[in-house]
Parts: C-alpha cells; sequence; structure tokens
C-alpha cells in the first residue's frame, strides 16, 4: 500500500478487476510519480536569462518571490496529480461494469506517458468523465484512441465538450459510417446550441463544417440510443440542408460520450422534411440493423 488513501483506494478497486483492466488501472495510478519530473533544463535557462533581475532586488525580496514560487508549482502539480486520480477512479468503476474482450491488454505505456500529460489540467467532472471513458475505451481495444485524438481532447474546455454532447443529440449516422448534423432554415429555434459553439469545435478539430448543399432522400436514418427516423419523399425529391460532418476525432470522441437525442431538433428536421413533401416516421423501429 502506498499510504496514499485515494490511490490505495483506486488500487484495491483495481484488484478486484479483470486482468486487463487491473493492470490499466494500475498503470494509470502508479504511473503518478514520475509524470512531473522537473524541467531544470528550462528552469536554468530561464534563471540566466533574469540574471539582471534577480541582482536588482534584495536578497530578502527574492526569497519571498523565490517561495511563492515554489508555492504556486507545488499546487499546481498536486491539482494535477488529483486531477489523474480522479481519473483513475472513474475508469476502475467503468471497468466494474463493463465487459472486457478476454484478448484485451492495457495500453501502451507510450500511451499512457500521452494520456497522462495531456489529461492532467481535466478539473471538471464532464471532462475528467470524458478522459475516463477514453482510456477504457482503448484498453478495450488497442488503436480505438490514438495519441493525436489526446491532443485534441486536450483542446476541450467544460463548455465546449458540453457543447460536443449537445451536437451528438442532432447527429445521424450513415451507412458508410460518417457522423452527420444536417442543418436547415430553422435547425436550432428552440435547441440550446449557437454557430458559434459549432465554429468553436471546428478549430479544436472535432467537425468540419461543411461549405456545401447536401440532400436529404428517402430513407431511414439512424440517431442515438438505437432510434431511427424513416422519411419518405414523393416522385424522388429531396430536402437540401447544409451539414456538419464529425472529423476522425469527433468520431472517436463521440464513441466514448454520452449521446442523447434531442427532441426539438428531430422536430424541427420533420417539420423541414414534411414542408417539404416527405412523410416522416418517428420512432422508426428497425429490428435487423442493431442499436447503436
Amino acid at each position: 500500500m502506498t499510504g496514499d488513501p485515494i490511490t490505495d483506494s483506486i488500487v484495491n478497486i483495481a484488484k478486484a478487476l479483470a486482468e486487463p483492466a487491473r493492470l490499466a488501472i494500475e498503470k494509470l495510478s502508479g504511473g503518478l510519480s514520475h509524470i512531473y519530473e522537473p524541467m531544470h533544463v528550462r528552469r536554468m535557462a530561464k534563471a540566466k536569462a533574469d540574471a539582471a533581475f534577480i541582482k536588482a532586488v534584495g536578497n530578502e525580496d527574492v526569497a519571498v518571490l523565490l517561495e511563492a514560487a515554489a508555492d504556486r508549482e507545488n499546487y499546481r502539480k498536486i491539482r494535477q496529480e488529483l486531477n489523474i486520480k480522479l481519473i483513475a477512479d472513474r475508469a476502475s468503476h467503468h471497468f466494474e461494469e463493463a465487459t472486457i474482450p478476454p484478448e484485451a491488454s492495457p495500453p501502451a505505456d507510450e500511451w499512457v506517458d500521452e494520456f497522462t500529460d495531456q489529461s492532467k489540467d481535466a478539473s471538471t467532472d464532464e471532462l475528467r468523465e470524458l478522459w475516463a471513458r477514453l482510456y477504457v475505451a482503448e484498453t478495450k481495444q488497442s488503436g480505438t484512441v490514438p495519441r493525436r485524438i489526446l491532443r485534441k481532447v486536450r483542446d476541450l474546455d467544460a463548455s465546449l465538450a458540453k457543447s460536443f454532447t449537445s451536437l451528438l443529440g442532432f447527429s445521424v449516422t450513415a451507412d458508410d459510417g460518417r457522423i452527420l448534423v444536417f442543418t436547415f432554415d430553422g435547425w436550432i429555434k428552440g435547441v440550446d446550441f449557437t454557430n458559434r459553439e459549432s465554429r468553436e469545435l471546428q478549430d479544436v478539430g472535432l467537425i468540419e463544417l461543411g461549405q456545401f448543399n447536401s440532400s436529404v432522400r428517402s430513407g431511414v436514418y439512424r440517431l442515438n440510443q438505437g432510434r431511427f427516423l424513416r422519411l419518405t419523399f414523393k416522385e424522388e425529391k429531396t430536402l437540401n440542408v447544409g451539414m456538419i460532418q464529425l472529423t476522425s476525432a469527433g468520431i472517436a470522441v463521440a464513441a466514448v460520450a454520452e449521446r442523447s437525442i434531442n427532441e426539438q431538433y428531430i422536430t424541427n428536421l420533420r417539420a423541414a422534411a414534411e414542408k417539404g413533401g416527405a412523410t416522416t416516421e418517428y420512432p422508426f423501429f428497425v429490428t435487423a440493423v442493431p442499436p447503436r
């Protein structure tokens, strides 16, 4: 035991998990001691650059400044270590509820190093939950969450993560695996989502804003939670719309995010389709297609 009650609690939970999950949690929790190595070279360079300033103040002032700087650095390290321990705790509970494939194995050391480096500033419950789900997904199937995607998730703050989850409530999944959001006149009327948020999600690399028109044709559209919407246009008519498409990074994050259906958006989409001459059925149940 480490003597740290938080770490000991995580390790105790890990011992009760399946072998791949146990090793994954112990790797994440046990790796805390080596991810905050002091960056001596950078600090020495900084000290030389500020030599003139140091000489210009008295020794007493220097001592006060150094103490304040040390306190600030120690606080930052403690905060980051706590964030990672809380992520490990959430991941361990997800492992308890998940079915771990027998061929699963803990993530590679270099992936864990990248993960801890990118997730250590996740200071809200929403962000820590997202990071925990990403860790579990990579443990269950190696390569599910490439390291480049971790760098994109790092740029999410709590507000933007919430915006992305909201956007998923408007999404449909195409037969080729693309996750799309159709945009049309009034598509966000009465919906808690803004065009500014969509631009910010594009900036961090989770979505692409289409600069072209797309056509919604007759067919069955797969939504979240295993639900479907069927649109039937007469005489080969279509509904011309704009389109937001999730990037590969967005699809990877969407796979682990909590996804719900925005019923108001579906109402708006049905109204637009019916205005264009279509008949709509929702929810439309398809037993032959596995729910997603």
